[in-house]
């Protein structure tokens, strides 16, 4: 895909003067990264997080907005990672697929297509949402990593992981719960006034495979192949997937009065499994400041970054 570039470990550095600057971290940390960015990002940059999981972008810049940075910016974020990767030795990343679909948008909102035309010539599969609602409730990874790591928690502890988690770990029934899951999730989109895709559509879209079934088109993606079970519960499928996913979805669930019983019971069962309370850290709309019921309202917050702070 790409050779060569340099990896740096200090921002000042790599990316302080970047019109551009692509994150793609951990959906957990991209809060402390936007504390550190808020001294140093400069009007007009923009920053792009692959992924932003569920409201990653609004969060990013209330956090830029409570340290300070009063700049006029651009925060996009993509539904998921725009390839499948894994880490292997000797510091080697492996790149096994760029993703042929993959949702971006941005705050403010009318800023997308010009992002979309910066990074087409890296990311071709690249396509402009509307805003940023969009990219957030098509969250696979909220989907995929907690019911498959929790619900595979007797063999990831008895052998240590280490076997294939999509082929082997996502067994029909695993993949029942999910798509139940998935279901919510559309429900919760339709709600505002969202069509999102499946998460059958979505992986036969983004890796070009074909299947009815979650289970089909999971066995089916020959780039999954290379994803091995995580070795430990303390693994970032369950710690960054549940609060920055599926607690986000919930309580917007809550405020739009759309039930959501199999995620709050996933998270529920992640609290329980893990003892760490989710609730308390994740995502919740509310301690972001999206209180609005109104759908219109809500989503306008979010098209114009009318973060609390600011909105004030």
């Amino acid at each position: 895909w790409r050779r060569g570039g340099k990896v740096r470990t200090c921002w000042q550095g790599s990316g302080a003067g970047a019109l551009v600057v692509v994150a793609g971290g951990r959906g957990r940390a991209s809060a402390s990264l936007a504390g550190k960015m808020a001294p140093l990002l400069q009007p007009g940059r923009t920053v792009v997080l692959t992924p932003g999981r569920t409201f990653g972008a609004y969060e990013f810049l209330s956090v830029l907005r409570a340290n300070g940075c009063s700049a006029p910016v651009i925060i996009g974020e993509t539904y998921s990672l725009p390839y499948a990767a894994r880490l292997r030795p000797g510091n080697q990343v492996v790149v096994s697929h760029l993703k042929d679909w993959i949702p971006v948008a941005t705050i403010p909102a009318d800023a997308v297509h010009g992002l979309v035309d910066t990074l087409k010539p890296l990311f071709p599969g690249l396509i402009a949402q509307e805003h940023v609602l969009y990219t957030s409730l098509l969250n696979l990874g909220a989907m995929f990593h907690p019911a498959g790591t929790l619900l595979n928690a007797a063999r990831i502890e008895q052998q240590g992981g280490g076997f294939p988690f999509y082929s082997e770990g996502m067994t029909p029934a695993v993949c029942r719960v999910i798509e139940r899951m998935d279901a919510e999730r559309v429900a919760l989109a339709a709600r505002f006034g969202i069509d999102v895709p499946t998460a059958v559509e979505v992986t036969a879209r983004a890796y070009g495979v074909a299947g009815s079934s979650l289970h089909e088109v999971l066995r089916a993606n020959a780039a999954y192949e290379v994803g091995q079970a995580p070795s430990t519960l303390s693994h970032r499928y369950v710690y960054e997937d549940t609060p920055t996913g599926l607690v986000p979805m919930v309580s917007l669930g809550e405020l739009a009065e759309v039930p959501t019983p199999i995620m709050r019971a996933m998270v529920d069962l992640a609290c329980a499994m893990t003892g760490t309370d989710f609730w308390r850290i994740g995502r919740d709309v509310r301690r972001l400041g999206l209180t609005h019921s109104d759908p219109a309202q809500l989503i306008d917050a979010l098209r114009r970054g009318l973060v609390p702070s600011a909105a004030a």
